[in-house]
This record gives C-alpha cells, sequence and structure tokens, in this order.
C-alpha cells in the first residue's frame, strides 16, 4: 500500500472552530481524499488559532519539520491582516514582513518536504462585523486586504511553481457569508462549503 502525509499549517479554521463536530474543513478534506483512495492520505495537524506568519515560521521548523511528514500545505493566515480596535487601525502587520517571513518559510519548506500547497485565506463578513465585535474581540477585518494578500502569495508561489488552491473567489458569495456566526469563522455547514471547494481544487491537480 502507498499513501502520502501531509503537515498542515494554518489558523482557527483549520483547526475546525464552530464546526459542531470538532473536525473542520481540513479534516474533512482529507476524509474525502480517503474515500477515493482508501488510507491513500494521512496528515498531522499543525494549526493553530491565531497564528500569523511568524508562528507559521516557528511552527513550520519546531513542529511540522521534527514530524517528518512528506509534504506540507499551508492556508494564508488572515490574523496577518488583522487591524485592531476598528477598520480604520493599520494592520498589525507590513506588507514588507509578511512577504519576508512567506519567503524564508517557502525557502525552508523546500528543502525538507517533496511537495507544497497553498490555500488562500478566506473571506469575511464585513456587513456583520459592526454587530459582532465586542470589548474582548475588538479585532477587524477588509476584503480587499485579504484578496491583496491571496494576490501576493499566489504571485510568490508562482515563482517557486508551488500549487495556489484560490478557495476566495468561490466562497465569496452569500450562502458562505451567511455561515460565518462571528463574521469570521464558518459553521459546521461553512466548514463542508470549503472542504468540498478544496477537495475539487485538490482533485483538479491530480490527488
Amino acid at each position: 500500500m502507498t499513501y502520502e502525509t501531509y503537515a498542515f499549517l494554518g489558523t482557527s479554521i483549520a483547526q475546525g472552530y464552530y464546526d459542531e463536530t470538532g473536525k473542520g474543513w481540513v479534516i474533512r478534506l482529507f476524509e474525502k481524499l480517503n474515500v477515493d483512495k482508501p488510507s491513500g492520505y494521512y496528515f498531522s495537524h499543525c494549526a493553530r488559532s491565531g497564528d500569523r506568519s511568524y508562528n507559521y515560521w516557528h511552527r513550520l521548523c519546531s513542529e511540522a519539520i521534527q514530524r517528518q511528514m512528506d509534504n506540507l500545505i499551508i492556508e494564508v493566515p488572515c490574523n496577518d491582516l488583522v487591524r485592531q480596535g476598528n477598520n480604520g487601525a493599520n494592520t498589525d502587520m507590513s506588507t514588507a514582513l509578511q512577504m519576508e517571513l512567506w519567503t524564508q518559510i517557502i525557502d525552508v519548506a523546500k528543502k525538507n518536504f517533496n511537495k507544497i500547497y497553498v490555500t488562500s485565506g478566506f473571506p469575511k463578513n464585513e456587513e456583520t462585523m459592526t454587530k459582532t465585535r465586542t470589548p474582548d474581540w475588538n479585532v477587524w477585518y477588509k476584503n480587499e486586504d485579504i484578496i491583496d494578500y491571496n494576490s501576493r502569495i499566489k504571485t510568490l508561489c508562482e515563482k517557486h511553481n508551488i500549487p495556489f488552491m484560490h478557495l476566495f473567489d468561490d466562497l465569496n458569495n452569500e450562502k458562505y457569508l451567511n455561515t460565518l456566526d462571528d463574521s469570521v469563522h464558518p459553521n459546521t455547514d461553512g466548514h463542508i462549503m470549503i472542504a468540498d471547494l478544496a477537495y475539487k481544487k485538490f482533485k483538479e491537480i491530480g490527488f
């Protein structure tokens, strides 16, 4: 029996937040892949709520590589684009630092994994965001920031011949946005939508 192993770097959505089963879209994706090829895919979750690209860098070196997986999947972390307090504040991380970290991540990943895949960041419901912010969680996201970030990472991936799974556009619609109870994290239905779309994208490139 031949199989492949994958490490996954991601954030709270990848970790399964707000999915009533606790699975999240990543586990659901690998379940679907293993229906086609039983026991063909195993993965090690390195996703963690709140992670940003500098957390990815440390988690790549301290966890993902140490687990000796064959391949690596990385989700573009929208947490790099957080605006604290209001949607007019500056993002917590500059674009220059974002790209410097991603360049380092890809450089090290290419030396330690057979294949690397990157999935885009996900859209947020900006219309409901003003109703869902609280004093304890007063962080803001703009879809225009996410679109720009996805585009920059896609260009970087193309430079390194790394497949980029663009999920944002197909999810930026009322059906998906209505699954975001806190304007950011999808509920169970939303996780299923992401998993179905990701499955389609991965099958298109030969999984």
